[in-house]
């Protein structure tokens, strides 16, 4: 069956996803190989992201006979920005499927009997590498997380939020051989999505996987990738034998085989409040839960980006990145004042500090647990219980001598 170009209407939810440790920060990585390890991950996400980078100008005018004189020019581009949702897939007290996110958003992982995610400080990049069905390619460099939040309720699986910014967006499209010397492939004019007279720059960039496929019988080629574009010429690393005229080429990555794992139901949800200090154990001991309606998690790790404004001879801002002031965990969950449970839950709305924990587990002997010995709590209305209030905490360094014994999350069975 021969390949054509595809005129389909895009489907983001076809969309394939690696994330893939880059060398040097801001720089794509290299191309996907399709094996997951502490470098690779490929990745199942609820919805495909869609990254937004915007373009900074300045207008300016000068005089003339004409009533518009306006007109703008390009001083920078913003960082890009998009957020990641990705269901909570746990593994007992193994690695998760999601263990590569969650490094990249809190650095430091304890495996000694449980996996148990902390803070660190660190900014290391990925390049988010992702392919619809409809052969468009995105690839963003630089890639970086920043907050995460998470909504317990009895409803759904277990998901998390998180946002992420990134310094330069690539595309990569598809097009037809015009001509072949050697690894230096002319093509026709580009086509993607039914669109004509685009530049080959425009969907095709350097380091871009790429495979072409014979236009006649649908048949691989091989596949390459590109190391240089000039107008319509693509030079590849190694080009595939036997290209022929019309051959389509189209971008590709390499993607492993989707995690078994299931997702985590939020059906056994529950809280715990305690005294502060007190261990992961004691916290989450059945005296100390209490009854809530919901409960939401932020976690924003401040991540400043002042290479926004470097001279360093490009449009596109620097990786350069650094936590800020500092990380900033916070949250709410809704309290139903039940006349069985105001003795247990009223105290703490005056002895402000505390510890929270928050589980969720699948009936089954697995769990995921946040985990939070020391806490600031405050409520609405004044502080007193009403039928209905809201509890903010916040997480604080209390008595804990170390990140993780001040905020950790846990995945763990019983």
């Amino acid at each position: 069956m021969a390949t054509v170009i595809s005129t389909a209407v895009l489907r983001n939810k076809a969309t394939e996803l690696v994330f893939k440790d880059e060398s040097t920060a801001g720089t794509l990585s290299a191309a996907p190989t399709g094996t997951d390890g502490a470098a690779e991950q490929s990745f199942v996400l609820t919805d495909a992201p869609v990254w937004e980078q915007a373009v900074n100008t300045s207008t300016f005018s000068e005089t003339g006979a004409q009533l518009i004189t306006q007109d703008q020019s390009t001083n920078y581009v913003e960082f890009a920005n998009t957020s990641f949702n990705f269901m909570a897939k746990p593994n007992g007290a193994g690695s998760p499927a999601e263990n590569y996110l969650l490094l990249k958003f809190f650095g430091a992982v304890a495996t000694s009997g449980e996996y148990a995610y902390s803070f660190t400080n660190q900014s290391n990049t990925f390049t988010t590498w992702a392919l619809t069905d409809s052969n468009f390619m995105t690839a963003a460099s630089g890639s970086i997380f920043n907050e995460m939040t998470v909504s317990i309720s009895k409803e759904g699986n277990l998901v998390y939020n998180i946002s992420a910014m990134a310094n330069r967006l690539y595309y990569g499209g598809q097009s037809t051989v015009a001509s072949i010397s050697t690894n230096a492939i002319t093509l026709n004019a580009p086509v993607q999505a039914g669109l004509t007279g685009l530049a080959t720059s425009n969907l095709f960039f350097a380091g871009e996987p790429i495979i072409v496929y014979n236009n006649s019988s649908g048949a691989s080629r091989g596949t390459t990738t590109v190391s240089s574009v000039s107008g319509n010429v693509i030079n590849v690393a190694s080009a595939p034998a036997s290209i022929d005229a019309d051959d389509v080429v189209l971008p590709t990555i390499a993607t492993a085989t989707a995690s078994t794992l299931s997702p985590l139901s939020m059906k056994n949800a529950s809280v715990y409040m305690g005294a502060d200090g007190l261990s992961q154990a004691n916290l989450f001991a059945s005296g100390n839960q209490i009854t809530v309606q919901n409960a939401e998690i932020t976690i924003n790790r401040d991540i400043q980006a002042p290479g926004l404004q470097d001279l360093t001879g490009s449009v596109y801002p620097s990786a350069s990145y650094v936590i800020g002031n500092d990380i900033s965990i916070s949250g709410t969950f809704t309290l139903n004042a039940a006349p069985n449970q105001l003795s247990a839950a009223s105290r703490f709305i005056d002895d402000d500090l505390v510890g929270v924990g928050i589980q969720v587990d699948d009936g089954s002997g697995q769990f995921v647990r946040f985990v939070m010995p020391y806490c600031r709590v405050t409520a609405t209305n004044g502080g007193d219980l009403v039928a209905t209030s809201t509890i903010n905490f916040t997480v604080v360094k209390g008595a804990g001598a170390t990140d993780a014994s001040r905020f950790k999350l846990v995945y763990d069975s019983a």
